[in-house]
């Protein structure tokens, strides 16, 4: 991996992170990630590891946060200097 900062707290866990991945192809992450290729920096979350922390949510609030599958941010920077950043939170 170039140009990229790995944080574990294990030695074990740093060289599961460095093995190459299929994240990058996963349709939940491609709908949640805009244009990954170009981004210099990129965050996602799959929510489904979370409904566990949600089990117990109030019924008004639970139909809301079983309905959402992920959240995804990119930062883009252009060639003038300019960037961007887009959020995508993708529904199931």
């Amino acid at each position: 991996m170039t140009d990229s900062l790995l944080l574990a707290t294990t030695d074990d866990y740093l060289a599961t992170l460095q093995q190459k991945g299929t994240l990058g192809s996963s349709p939940l992450y491609t709908r949640a990630v805009a244009d990954p290729g170009r981004a210099t920096s990129v965050a996602f979350v799959d929510l489904s590891a979370l409904e566990p922390l949600y089990a117990n949510a109030s019924a008004d609030v639970k139909p809301l946060l079983t309905s959402l599958a992920a959240v995804g941010l990119s930062a883009t920077q252009g060639a003038d200097g300019g960037a961007s950043f887009a959020m995508r939170v993708v529904g199931r």
